[in-house]
């Protein structure tokens, strides 16, 4: 039997850590991991609830087996692998060593049921659960070490604990692609942080919130796409990504993405064909909410609802707007909502109320028909036009009329920096080019597209029915 005063050590260094889970190993709800019962000169490893080794555990008096439900204590001061060949359930985990780390490997896909409102605590350095499936209730990561669940690309058992919420430290989400290693709802608060290392890390119906830190949130370590229920950043916050990762958010009621004063940094943000979904801003934090990466329609009418901060700007969208099917915007609630890319939804925009400001950077794109066959700008809202428009006039009629910008019912301004791509301005306000033998003219002050034949096609139309009048009126004559 090995003396104390190592163990004392380790016992007082995860007190002065922990105080949650301050606990010496004489209490009854705590078992020391200790493979070889030695003082740890070099790398262990050792079984965890093998019944051929069963004596690794202690007490604070003595060596035994485990006993479910008692907080995992590693404190060996060497890196350390425990192999689990049995399923196991664990009232808590803690790892107080300072710059070793610790893998539990779940030996066969064996199982590991957490405790709901179960600790996994880890001072420093990293803390690996793989091989198996991480079960049971939600959970809380704290300390400033790493948990990281999965080995990568051979970890293929999908995790169902119900939820985790990150107060600290790093959770990496390191499972194979489209493995869940996280089965329930994702929280992070503190300063608590969350790596995605491979696509879909949670389940398609997976909402994951950010609440109140200075600094964390979500990062993607590579090209990974992540499809969730819904993402709700309800703090000062951002989420970090490569220029072509994505997040395609799914939620068919309520909001797919709400967010306060926080930032979503080079990530595409996907929302499904799904209808109702909507994107919201908070104003309760104040401050603008930015998306600085692409959107993504997938059908149907989304909503941007946005409420009114002290900025002047309340929501920016920097990147292009897309779809995948017919798609149209809707622009709800007082605040501003700014779009800085290239629009190409094939839908109306409607703002119904507040402002919609497309700014210098912005284009926004209108299909035009038959006569009266296009998309809109329209509402009752206001909209600050300072970008430019691009007219597909590949289908458009040759005589017509289309009404782009609703100013009956809209509070419309156009800006120094408008301009209609591919159209001269021959007067102030009045926009003309010619496409299709026919003459087409869009004139701020009415909102509206006018298409009229060129002389030579009119004059050949007239000279065509005056022919064909000729030829009647002398076929009358010869009867």
């Amino acid at each position: 039997m090995k003396t104390n005063p190592i163990r004392n050590h380790y016992i007082q260094a995860a007190c002065a850590v922990l105080t949650c889970l301050a606990l010496s190993p004489a209490s009854a709800q705590n078992l020391e991991f200790d493979p070889d019962e030695i003082a740890p000169p070099t790398q262990k490893t050792g079984n965890w609830n093998n019944p051929g080794a069963p004596n690794v555990w202690y007490n604070g008096t003595s060596f035994g087996a485990w006993v479910d439900g008692r907080t995992a204590v590693f404190n060996e001061g060497v890196d350390t692998i425990a192999y689990l060949w049995a399923p196991v359930a664990v009232g808590g985990i803690s790892k107080n060593t300072t710059t070793e780390q610790y893998t539990v490997v779940l030996q066969g896909g064996q199982t590991m049921t957490v405790n709901n409102g179960a600790v996994i605590h880890n001072a420093t350095n990293t803390l690996a659960i793989q091989g198996g499936v991480l079960a049971g209730g939600a959970f809380q990561k704290t300390g400033a070490g790493t948990l990281r669940l999965g080995d990568g690309g051979g970890d293929t058992f999908a995790n169902t604990v119900s939820g985790v919420t990150v107060s600290a430290g790093e959770l990496q989400l390191n499972k194979a692609s489209n493995t869940a290693a996280v089965g329930g709802n994702v929280i992070v608060n503190g300063t608590g942080v969350i790596t995605f290392y491979n696509n879909n890390q949670t389940t398609a119906t997976t909402n994951l919130q950010i609440d109140s830190f200075t600094s964390g949130g979500f990062f993607f370590s590579n090209a990974f796409t992540q499809t969730m229920g819904s993402l709700n950043i309800n703090a000062v916050g951002s989420i970090n990504a490569g220029t072509t990762n994505t997040m395609n958010l799914t939620r068919t009621t309520g909001d797919a993405l709400s967010m306060r004063f926080s930032n979503l940094n080079n990530v595409t943000v996907g929302l499904t064909s799904a209808s109702g979904q909507s994107v919201r801003f908070d104003a309760v934090s104040n401050g603008t909410a930015s998306i600085g990466g692409m959107m993504i329609f997938g059908g149907n009418v989304k909503t941007f609802n946005i409420d009114d901060s002290f900025e002047a700007t309340d929501m920016r969208v920097t990147g292009n707007i897309s779809e995948t099917s017919a798609s149209s915007l809707s622009k709800t609630g007082i605040g501003n909502l700014e779009l800085q890319g290239s629009l190409t939804y094939s839908g109306n925009t409607t703002v119904a109320a507040g402002t919609l400001s497309l700014t210098a950077s912005s284009n926004i794109k209108f299909n035009i028909g038959t006569s009266g066959s296009n998309n809109n700008i329209q509402g009752a809202g206001t909209v600050s036009l300072d970008g430019s428009f691009t007219f597909d006039l590949t289908s458009a009629a040759t005589n017509g009329t289309w009404n782009i910008v609703d100013v009956s019912t809209l509070t419309e301004t156009f800006g120094t920096n408008f301009a209609v791509v591919g159209f001269t301005e021959i007067n102030s306000g009045i926009w003309e080019t010619t496409a299709n033998g026919a003459t087409y003219e869009f004139r701020e002050l009415s909102g509206v597209l006018n298409a009229v034949p060129e002389p030579s096609t009119a004059a050949l139309l007239i000279s065509t029915g005056l022919f064909l009048g000729l030829g009647l009126r002398r076929s009358r004559k010869s009867r």
